[in-house]
């Protein structure tokens, strides 16, 4: 039978019940991309595979691409598998390609099934590279899967010719081993896929990242992703929606990522599902995160409304920018009002307390350099939490793909398929580009360096040309041929006001980098990083050989005593600018992506004595005690006292 649309339902009810308990074992395997990351392919699979075989010997076998391949071949041949189906990502096909090839020579008899998008895009291709695969499955796992599982079990695979040519997405070798690949002609009903997870499994998972999917599908058509195939979106009911979002939040699961194509695609029904969440939070709080990946231009007042209310840590916004230019937008066929995408993330970063993550690709069809340079300026400009700068994949399947010649893309034939050069950028560009990637994911995606970054940001030029400086002196430094230590990293920033870099500061900066300034911010970013070294880029005063500094160190512990008689592990910092108001600055930063700089700059142009702030180091992080302004009588001067960390 060919079937044209599924419904789970009636393949539960159209199952063989005598081939339920076969004694053959299915290993359902996959490889992450990090542990703390799981499978929601594997898990759909599972639930499906047992509506249909209910007694079925079923084993969920997730590892990591970090996994020794040695190891992981051990395990799968001690699960003892007699079918294996592998679900194909772009992060782990190279080592699932490996692994298969290993496992047939090892387990000759058993069967191998591949799915997944890596696979069901080269069907044709990986049966011909990998003869110890027997079947690889396109469209939907949930679909076909538990077909072609329900006639092995029974046994009537073995009349392969009929049974495989009348399951939809099919790949398979007839007996005179000629390749024969099925159409894809079906896909479930809307929103007729299984939850995942099974209640012990939320509470055993809780504090890993869980995937969940309310809809597939995608109405837009970017040429560069898998999902411009098939534009047709199923949404799932919103009353089982909200029931399976009770369970998550019951499980007290940390975070649940929706995989949603366009989660907002149909603005209305987002709306519900975020009020849902939000109405729930504010009857009775609970600690469970939602992230969502959106089009921020498709945002409306209301939703802007309801966000204002949305408390911190309860929704992660991921937004995809990809490029600042209309006309590269236009090749990719991405619709965006790029104004309107501003003026939303604008509104969200200072009216609202959610995570937001932006998204841009170099490498795009007619994006030169410069191009990309004043887009990432325009971006980061809006502050966002996180600004990801990613490179273009030419997926297999993907409409880019066969639109690459005629562009002139080149790019890497194994994954992740990333872009060599294109039309408009070169290698060397790319390069380029992959070093300011680095530099921006440690100093500004890192969080890290709030402080320190906002301070050099908002004193250059361009702020690219701030990591592209970074880059350079971290290449001229020969940290990158080798693992920077974490204080090399710390002090990378310092390296700004070296003489020896001072012609490319000139460049980079519209007005002159103050090394104390920067060096208080430094510290105060330390510190609150939860860091209790004293490192020697940071001229500690406690380790100071200097006379006056000894002095200082003993009378500002007489006043410590006086002022805590039962407080003893402290530590002393010296400071150029008022640490208490630059800590107000740095909470301001994180907050809502800026701040304003003027007195702090005004105020580094004059010599003064400086502050001094007294540490308490007995806990985790060091916590701010008390501080004095230096040009006081110390001995005499009323301290200032503080009850906030960093």
């Amino acid at each position: 039978m060919i079937i044209s649309k599924v419904n789970m339902k009636q393949l539960n009810v159209s199952r063989n019940p005598d081939t339920q308990s076969s004694g053959l074992r299915i290993v359902l395997c996959t490889l992450n991309s990090k542990y703390s990351h799981t499978s929601l392919s594997l898990r759909l699979l599972r639930q499906s595979i047992r509506q249909v075989l209910p007694e079925a010997d079923l084993v969920l076998a997730e590892y990591t691409i970090n996994d020794q391949p040695d190891q992981l071949l051990r395990k799968l041949h001690e699960l003892n598998g007699d079918i294996y189906a592998f679900s194909c990502y772009i992060w782990n096909a190279v080592l699932t390609t490996r692994l298969v090839k290993e496992l047939g020579i090892i387990r000759p008899d058993a069967r191998i099934i591949l799915g997944g998008p890596e696979a069901a895009w080269q069907q044709e291709e990986m049966l011909r590279e990998l003869a110890s695969v027997d079947y690889i499955l396109a469209g939907e796992g949930e679909t076909n899967l538990p077909l072609l599982l329900l006639n092995m079990l029974s046994g009537s695979i073995d009349d392969s010719t009929e049974v495989c040519s009348n399951l939809s997405g099919l790949a398979w070798r007839d007996s005179d081993s000629k390749i024969i690949i099925n159409p894809v002609s079906s896909l479930l009903t809307d929103g007729d896929w299984p939850f995942a997870y099974e209640d012990d499994e939320l509470l055993a998972l809780k504090d890993r990242l869980l995937y969940y999917e309310s809809s597939r599908g995608c109405p837009f058509g970017c040429t560069y992703c898998m999902s411009s195939r098939d534009r047709r979106v199923r949404y799932r009911d919103l009353n089982t929606v909200f029931q399976e979002l009770d369970k998550f939040i019951a499980a007290d699961v940390k975070l649940v990522k929706f995989v949603d194509r366009t989660f907002n695609c149909d603005p209305v029904r987002a709306l519900k599902i975020w009020r849902y969440l939000l109405d729930k939070y504010e009857q009775q709080p609970y600690t469970t995160g939602f992230h969502f990946e959106i089009a921020a231009d498709l945002i409306n007042e209301e939703a802007l409304n309801l966000f204002r209310r949305v408390p911190t840590g309860l929704f992660q916004l991921e937004i995809g920018v990809q490029s600042c230019d209309q006309e590269v937008l236009s090749a990719i066929n991405r619709a965006c009002n790029l104004d309107r995408l501003e003026h939303n993330v604008q509104e969200l970063r200072i009216n609202s307390r959610m995570h937001l993550h932006l998204d841009l690709i170099a490498g795009l069809p007619g994006e030169n350099h410069e191009q990309f340079i004043a887009g990432f300026n325009q971006v980061i400009e809006l502050r966002p939490h996180m600004l990801q700068l990613g490179f273009l994949k030419i997926l297999p399947g993907s409409i880019i793909r066969s639109q690459a010649a005629d562009y002139g893309l080149a790019w890497r034939h194994e994954p992740p398929y990333e872009v060599l050069y294109s039309d408009k950028m070169s290698f060397e560009e790319l390069q380029k580009l992959k070093r300011v990637e680095h530099q921006l994911d440690v100093y500004y995606n890192s969080s890290s360096f709030s402080l320190s970054i906002s301070y050099l940001m908002q004193a250059a030029k361009s702020v690219y040309g701030l990591f592209q400086l970074l880059a350079d002196i971290y290449y001229r430094e020969g940290w990158e041929d080798r693992a920077i230590s974490r204080q090399n990293m710390w002090s990378l920033p310092i390296l700004l006001t070296n003489p020896k870099y001072q012609e490319y500061s000139q460049i980079v900066f519209r007005q002159k980098i103050d090394e104390g300034v920067l060096r208080d911010c430094l510290v105060l970013d330390y510190i609150a990083a939860g860091q209790k070294d004293q490192p020697s880029w940071q001229l500690p005063l406690e380790l100071s050989d200097l006379e006056n500094d000894k002095k200082l160190t003993d009378l500002i512990r007489i006043r410590h005593r006086q002022e805590y008689p039962a407080s003893r592990r402290i530590r002393l910092e010296r400071f150029k600018t008022n640490p208490a108001e630059m800590m107000k600055m740095r909470q301001e930063i994180l907050a809502k992506g800026h701040t304003d700089w003027t007195s702090v700059i005004d105020q580094s142009t004059v010599t003064i004595s400086g502050w001094l702030m007294v540490f308490d180091m007995s806990g985790n992080v060091p916590h701010p005690l008390w501080q004095l302004n230096l040009a006081e009588d110390i001995q005499s001067v009323p301290i200032s006292r503080f009850d906030d960390k960093i």
